[in-house]
């Protein structure tokens, strides 16, 4: 702005810098600058200004007026968004038309009721998660055929899940499978294209600042600033509204352990500690539900077993809904279990899926020197063919059996029966189900076993068959 050039430009400069002023702050920065600088042809009076207050509007006035309607501005459209007051106006905005994508057009928007889903048996415990039996909980998080698109790229198929008090979730899926996505709708940072999210019978579209008082969240990365750990819980403590912030932070404290760290700063905490924090901030105000982030992440196997303990503990009368690459944490902490990549592939309580998907027990016994063949023999005599995987070799016997519920009884029977004296019972001259063993070839070889021991499937066992029925186009 050239104080020096004609009144009529040099007012129509003024104009416009004023105009832009209540659009930018940058405007405002810009005007302040050629102010200052033209400061000694204002004091001379070269533009008429020199009898003015700094502060007058034509100088700085008008700079601090631009900045102060902004803040005002600003706030009311952050506090329009955040309470969810702009869903009615979000609804008189034209709906952005989705791209006709191949796997769209495949599965629609009605999801299970669609023509390309037919029911059967084997998946009534599937979407959505049901309570489970025995239990009265009350359900807490209700996901319903939530689908998310970015652009022409789909993120969420109409995935759906339900959790109730008392009850932990475990959502597992590989990277890129939409867990994230899916958490971020829940919390309302996305809002889905299709379906909705309730908590608490608040729908998080709609009102979104009161669904997240009902909300704890442990993200995936550590929030953490220069403060002490007392410091931090407190400050989170305070925005989350809590009056007795001291005993509620003394409190987190001694439940997590962490009382030794309080005077510490949190940035030179080990990273299990670190976790152990974001976990605290999470459970403070005491939410009704809690979102974990891979919560484990970063601790050794003691301090894991600690924070499950913990983690147990604020089950009661608490929804959890924790994303996992731990199938040793979604054993020891999960109700139910449901596996994702972009659509929902199983889901259902931990034995529900070790019964559809789990496969087969492991068992390995040790057997006497010299009684291999013996062994096998007797194997094959007391299960034929459902015996898969037999392997003989350093006096151990590993092999595979179909998991049924009636089969661990049968297995515990004809191991104990390998087991006995050679004086006890004529080994497996007596078959299992009662026939005699000499008219099947089968030969005397009682106390061929010293010891044995019995394993389900695990839950690496059930993820990995369930995303290879997926990739088969099984499920």
């Amino acid at each position: 702005m050239d104080s020096k050039s004609p009144v009529n430009a040099f007012d129509i400069a003024l104009d416009i810098q004023g105009v832009l002023g209540l659009t930018s702050p940058a405007a405002n920065l810009l005007r302040t600058f050629f102010v200052a600088t033209d400061n000694f042809g204002i004091t001379c009076g070269e533009t008429g200004w020199y009898d003015l207050h700094p502060i007058a509007f034509q100088l700085y006035g008008g700079v601090y007026i631009n900045l102060i309607l902004q803040i005002m501005f600003c706030s009311f459209v952050l506090r329009f968004i955040e309470t969810g007051s702009s869903a009615w106006f979000l609804k008189l905005l034209p709906k952005r038309k989705m791209p006709a994508t191949p796997a769209q057009l495949d599965f629609g928007i009605e999801g299970r009721e669609s023509p390309n889903f037919a029911p059967t048996a084997e998946h009534d415990d599937d979407i959505p998660l049901k309570p489970l039996k025995g239990k009265s909980n009350a359900t807490v998080l209700v996901l319903s055929k939530i689908t998310k698109f970015f652009k022409s790229l789909l993120a969420v198929q109409e995935i759906s899940f339900n959790i109730s008090t008392n009850e932990t979730l475990a959502l597992l899926g590989a990277n890129g499978a939409g867990k994230t996505t899916t958490i971020n709708m829940i919390r309302g940072l996305l809002s889905p294209d299709h379906g909705t999210v309730t908590i608490d019978g608040i729908n998080v579209l709609a009102s979104p600042q009161q669904a997240r008082i009902h909300t704890g969240v442990c993200p995936q990365d550590d929030a953490i600033d220069e403060l002490t750990v007392r410091q931090t819980l407190s400050f989170y403590a305070s925005i989350k509204g809590l009056r007795d912030v001291r005993g509620n932070v003394n409190g987190v404290m001694r439940a997590f352990g962490i009382e030794t760290f309080a005077d510490r700063l949190i940035t030179k905490l080990s990273g299990g500690t670190r976790r152990k924090v974001m976990v605290a901030i999470a459970i403070l105000g005491n939410p009704r539900l809690l979102l974990l982030d891979e919560p484990s992440t970063g601790q050794d196997a003691g301090a894991k077993r600690v924070l499950w303990k913990i983690l147990r503990s604020l089950s009661n009368d608490r929804a959890i809904l924790i994303t996992t690459h731990s199938m040793e944490e979604t054993e020891a902490l999960a109700t139910k279990v449901a596996i994702v990549d972009k659509k929902m592939l199983a889901s259902g309580t931990t034995s529900q899926l070790r019964s559809r998907f789990g496969g087969f027990y492991r068992v390995r016994a040790a057997y006497e020197v010299g009684s291999e063949r013996e062994l096998e023999a007797a194997l094959r005599v007391m299960f034929g063919t459902q015996v898969r995987n037999l392997k003989c070799a350093f006096s151990e016997v590993e092999f595979e059996l179909p998991y049924e519920r009636k089969m661990i009884g049968r297995i515990m029977l004809s191991m104990e029966t390998l087991m006995m004296d050679k004086e006890g019972v004529p080994g497996i001259e007596r078959r299992i189900d009662g026939e005699v063993g000499p008219g099947n070839g089968a030969r005397h070889v009682s106390k061929v076993l010293r010891d044995y021991t019995i394993s389900e499937p695990s839950m690496d066992d059930v993820f990995l068959n369930v995303c290879k029925e997926a990739e088969s186009g099984i499920l």
